[in-house]
């Protein structure tokens, strides 16, 4: 669009394609198509969401400068953007002094000694296709001419306003990548999950070995408790069994002596109402191995 003094591309639309996280940036080129020197200043209806580097500026005669418009980023997408009638104005004005303030020169200019170019922004989100772009332009272009009265100045890039950038530049990137950590983590979480189950289950069959050793040791210790109980018995009933032996011996022993003073071989004495040596002996064999088996079905029971 050229009118009189500068030549704008784009000439009426700035197009967005609108993404979450991340900072949009368009560019303006104006051409200073007169014999001066030209100073411009540029608004937008919707300051907060766009920084404009430079915002102002002179531009010699004939030649031309580049201006950014950068779109800070968004934290959700909008469900329709037919409700967004962002604009911007670019202000010029015909300057002697090159290397003056740009804002300077509108503060003591009437809007008769200035130019007004307008430029309305469209806006597509990832799922709307060029139908629904061309709409929102028909409806930017049917807004009248005085929406643009409420017009402020778009942000400069003074080292504030570039420090702000930076610093939300700075926190988007950081956001971004909190998201990828936060589903880069989905995975670990889950296994993290299933390595605490299995560490949880590993943590009760050793809780159950331990008991089990436990109540293996409680019987150890019993078994051999039971063991020294049947040796001791045992040693008793052996040290019973040859004081048994030694008073069958005695026993027999004043039986002998009389056969043989008799002069003649005699069967064996037995005394009235008592046992013979050889019974006494077996009854006493039988006894003790009793007693052994009555310790042992005790021991193995």
């Amino acid at each position: 669009c050229s009118c009189g003094m500068l030549e704008i591309l784009p000439a009426n639309e700035i197009r967005w394609e609108l993404v979450t996280g991340k900072t949009l940036e368009k560019s303006l080129f104006l051409k200073n198509t007169s014999d001066n020197a030209v100073a411009f200043k540029v608004k937008t209806t919707a300051p907060k969401r766009y920084c404009v580097r430079p915002n102002s500026s002179v531009i010699p005669a004939r030649e031309s400068m580049e201006v950014k418009i950068v779109m800070q980023p968004l934290k959700d997408l909008p469900s329709s953007t037919t409700a967004w009638k962002d604009k911007f104005l670019v202000q010029s004005a015909i300057t002697t002094n090159e290397s003056g303030d740009a804002k300077s020169v509108f503060e003591n200019m009437s809007k008769d000694e200035t130019v007004d170019q307008k430029l309305v922004c469209t806006f597509t989100l990832p799922s709307e296709g060029t139908s629904t772009r061309e709409q929102e332009l028909s409806l930017s272009k049917l807004t009248d001419s005085k929406s643009f009265s409420p017009m402020q100045d778009a942000l400069s890039e003074t080292p504030g306003s570039m420090s702000v950038n930076e610093d939300a530049k700075a926190g988007v990137e950081e956001e971004v990548h909190a998201k990828h950590s936060n589903r880069a983590s989905s995975a670990d979480q889950e296994k993290l999950r299933e390595e605490q189950n299995r560490c949880d289950r590993l943590t009760k069959e050793l809780r159950d070995a331990r008991e089990r050793e436990r109540v293996l040791i409680k019987n150890l210790q019993d078994e051999k408790e039971k063991n020294d109980a049947t040796k001791q018995a045992l040693k008793e009933l052996e040290k019973k069994f040859v004081e048994l032996q030694e008073l069958s011996l005695q026993n027999s022993r004043p039986a002998a002596s009389a056969s043989s003073s008799a002069g003649g071989a005699a069967p064996a004495m037995k005394y009235e109402g008592s046992f013979s040596i050889h019974q006494l002996n077996t009854f006493l064999f039988m006894v003790f191995i009793s007693f052994i088996v009555a310790l042992l079905i005790r021991r193995f029971s």
